[in-house]
């Protein structure tokens, strides 16, 4: 009798440090892999309430965004995230022949996929015969990311949408 009571409290005890340990090590993948990794680990990124009231305030006036972007791609000429930024701005107004200028330099930066979507994009708005100059490199991207289809097959076209 002494022994089956001796067994079961050994086994609560195993029971308790289980749920412990595995508390722990879900808490640590949390704070690694969740969110925690962008509260706890990550918090300098995270903007402050009067920062997040200054960004939009900057978001909501396009002419304050132009400026910054335009600040910082001078600041840091090599930065390809603030060269796409701007050709979106730009794309996002139909100004095409600055969001050319602005995507080239991003794609010429970066050489990723999604650069050049974006440069090819302004393009096909403003240039379709320099376009046609990167069907290879379009066929390339075509067979490298198949899940881009829909882009490569309306860049295909080369067909200007003014």
């Amino acid at each position: 009798m002494e022994t089956d009571t001796i067994y079961v409290q050994r086994s609560a005890v195993a029971q308790a440090w289980s749920i412990v340990a595995l508390l722990l090590l879900t808490s640590l993948v949390y704070a690694w892999l969740g969110s925690g990794y962008q509260v706890f680990i990550r918090a300098e990124y995270n903007l402050s309430a009067a920062d997040s009231r200054k960004m939009a305030a900057v978001l909501k006036n396009p002419k304050k965004l132009e400026k910054m972007l335009l600040v910082n791609v001078l600041k840091s000429p090599k930065d390809h995230m603030a060269w796409q930024w701007l050709a979106r701005l730009y794309v996002s107004q139909k100004r095409w022949p600055e969001g050319q200028t602005a995507a080239k330099k991003a794609y010429h930066l970066s050489k990723s996929v999604q650069d050049f979507m974006l440069w090819a994009h302004t393009l096909q708005m403003t240039e379709d015969d320099e376009l046609m100059k990167w069907s290879q490199q379009i066929d390339l991207y075509t067979k490298q990311y198949p899940e881009y289809a829909d882009v490569w097959q309306q860049l295909s076209k080369r067909q200007p949408h003014h």
